[in-house]
């Protein structure tokens, strides 16, 4: 299981397998996402404005918007999925380090 804050502090994310973003504040669960069908390979990762997570599963990476949930993007990675992500500074790109010791930018 991760655990990690958004950048601004309000909303957290737990992160099992299934998603969990959990306002600061109020502690009450704002969104939940069903489960992957891997565990997490890595901890999720906020876009540097906080409007994008990325999570990391078994088998590959997906970009979720942070308020809705909907779905932005989806890559398999093969190799043993991600096991690290990182936004860059300006947020216009994701990359995944791979278990079998790539890194994709994305």
């Amino acid at each position: 299981s991760h655990v990690v804050f958004r950048p601004d502090g309000r909303v957290i994310a737990r992160y099992d397998g299934r998603l969990r973003l959990i306002e600061t504040a109020s502690a009450q669960v704002r969104l939940r996402i069903p489960a992957e069908r891997e565990p997490p390979g890595a901890a999720p990762e906020w876009s540097p404005d906080g409007r994008l997570i990325a999570l990391a599963s078994g088998d590959g990476v997906v970009v979720l918007d942070g308020l809705t949930g909907k779905e932005v993007m989806r890559q398999l990675l093969g190799q043993g999925g991600a096991r690290a992500l990182a936004f860059s500074p300006d947020g216009r790109r994701l990359a995944t380090a791979g278990q079998d010791t790539t890194i994709r930018l994305w």
